[in-house]
């Protein structure tokens, strides 16, 4: 935003409400102050239980007919490359034939790539938002507060949190969230950019299939993602069936551990410790470490190499020794664990993937249903 009109005395809060209500910002009051945060890009807080009330149903549902929906938006602000001057930008939204209309009038001076790309942007928010729920949870509960994120049990839906109203429970309102990508535009002034953004190129991603780890027991979350990026910028994962409507359903803030096999890896015997075995690796960034053999048998130093097949084969290694810059040896290792028997039998060529499995590969999204 070039700048930001405040014509006339006024509150704090009005003068933020319509850059909140535009950009799609959650606002909530903490003990330093005001906590202004994106709707997007923030991971959904997990409600382990709600509990009744005296209402019928433990979850009320409601949903704002399409009727009372406006259908386009006109947004009006100022046009710094015409000196100035207001102009408006409208979006219309797709699935509906209604011709209700809503306009803004937003004191901001923004580029009118901008401005229709915002406008896009908010009736993805009104129309995706329409559903509401009202449940109870115990008092007190930290992760039901105004402006959370949260997740209902046994649902893959997003909510944010509205309203709390607190009693013998605390009563909670909230309207669904679907993260999308925003929309996309480019400034019209040729001599906008001065500074030269960093140059990134794409982030290498991947996506593992994984049978059952310890102590998990949700079957689709072992559909993981890893990613890595020098430098690296945090990645989102969006999900779509066709090539618009995009949904986010991952968010990945640390780059994964990866490498390439220097030496093949021939097939080996599970059941026990391989002392014959040994595997050469170039580690993009990180290190490795050896760990006693109590942490090994215990689950420690866990990673996932290709197979010829395609497959992921699940192995462990006791000890890891830098033989040149970025490229280790790995020996003392437990082949073919969690089922990845077969995985293990196709052996691994040069130049196949290494995922270390830690906390930074998580569940790509993948739905229940």
């Amino acid at each position: 935003m070039h700048g930001y009109v405040i014509a006339e005395p006024g509150s704090a809060r009005g003068a933020l409400e319509p850059l909140v209500d535009l950009f799609g910002l959650s606002v909530i009051e903490t003990g330093e102050g005001l906590a202004f945060r994106s709707q997007n890009g923030r991971v959904a807080t997990e409600i382990a239980e709600l509990v009744s009330d005296g209402n019928d149903g433990v979850i009320e549902r409601s949903r704002m007919p399409e009727h009372q929906l406006p259908s386009e938006l006109v947004l009006s602000f100022r046009e710094p490359l015409l000196d100035h001057q207001v102009v408006s930008a409208s979006r219309r939204w797709n699935d509906t034939a209604d011709k209700a209309q809503h306009t803004i009038g937003f004191a901001g001076v923004l580029e009118a790539g901008m401005g229709r790309a915002l406008a896009g942007d908010w009736l993805h928010r009104v129309w995706t938002g329409r559903e509401q729920v009202s449940f109870a949870v115990a008092q007190p509960n930290a992760q039901a507060e105004p402006g959370a994120i949260i997740r209902l049990p046994g649902s893959d839906t997003d909510y944010l949190v509205t309203e709390v109203e607190d009693g013998l429970v605390r009563r909670v309102s909230a309207r669904q969230v679907v993260r999308s990508a925003p929309v996309q535009w480019q400034s019209a002034n040729p001599g906008a950019a001065v500074a030269l953004p960093q140059v990134v190129g794409h982030p290498l991603a991947l996506f593992l299939d994984l049978p059952m780890m310890p102590g998990t027991n949700v079957p689709h979350d072992q559909f993981r993602v890893a990613a890595w990026q020098r430098p690296w910028k945090s990645q989102v994962v969006f999900a779509s069936p066709e090539s618009s409507g995009f949904v986010q359903r991952a968010t990945l803030a640390q780059p994964a551990d990866f490498g390439i096999l220097q030496e093949a890896l021939p097939a080996g015997v599970s059941g026990r410790i391989d002392r014959s075995a040994k595997i050469k690796v170039e580690l993009y960034g990180g290190a490795f470490s050896s760990v006693s053999r109590a942490l090994l048998l215990n689950g420690a130093n866990t990673v996932a190499v290709r197979v010829a097949s395609g497959d992921w084969e699940i192995l462990q290694f006791e000890t890891a020794e830098e033989v040149a810059p970025d490229i280790w040896i790995l020996e003392t290792l437990l082949r073919g664990q969690l089922g990845t028997d077969d995985a293990m039998a196709s052996g691994a060529e040069v130049g196949a993937q290494l995922v270390v499995l830690d906390e930074r590969v998580p569940p790509a999204g993948l739905q229940a249903n």
